[in-house]
């Protein structure tokens, strides 16, 4: 009789615990979702300081996207007053330490507008210079779209960047998105 009584007190403990994290889910997860949301627009107004609007595409547009290239999470057209200046995409691809989180942008001219990482678990001093080294970041800038990059440890070619000493799984990582939003600009919005 005794377990009886146990069982029934842990189920509705167990009940009452998952309607509580229910209902914790249901607040805090459009939150978060609108603090990640402002993470990526923060990181494409880095990307395009002349713009002064971020417009997300068309979800069936992003949808045809995303169904091609599982790198590419968000994209936006990056706008000054009505005209459009470039794309940004947000992709997420593997590191050392699990997903890097990269903001791309592409000038309608089809350069790399820049790049910023945002959300990585990459080893401290070591792959966390993807993000630090701002020389990397700045070896994306102006680079041609029309075919992939790569890393190399002196770029001197227009489709060579940085490749960070120590940290060479997290540059190929960031780079993998980078190609990723490469190819979804290069098939979905270049001239």
């Amino acid at each position: 009789m005794k377990t009886v009584r146990y069982a029934l007190v842990l189920l509705v403990v167990g009940i009452v615990a998952g309607g509580v994290l229910a209902y914790s889910n249901s607040i805090t997860a459009p939150i978060i979702a609108e603090q990640q949301k402002a993470g990526s627009l923060g990181a494409f107004a880095e990307v395009f300081p002349e713009a002064d609007d971020f417009v997300a595409i068309d979800e069936a547009l992003l949808s045809e996207i995303t169904s091609n290239n599982s790198y590419v999470q968000e994209v936006y057209e990056a706008k000054v007053g009505d005209e459009t200046i470039g794309y940004g995409f947000k992709t997420v691809s593997g590191g050392y330490g699990g997903d890097i989180v990269t903001v791309s942008g592409f000038s309608l001219e089809g350069t790399v507008a820049g790049i910023r990482v945002i959300e990585n678990s990459e080893t401290p001093g070591l792959g966390t210079k993807v993000v630090d080294d701002t020389a990397y970041q700045e070896s994306y800038v102006g680079k041609s779209a029309s075919e992939n990059l790569v890393v190399v440890a002196s770029p001197a070619a227009d489709n060579e960047v940085l490749l960070l000493s120590g940290a060479t799984v997290s540059s190929n990582g960031v780079l993998t998105g980078v190609n990723g939003a490469r190819e979804a600009f290069v098939n979905f919005f270049a001239n």
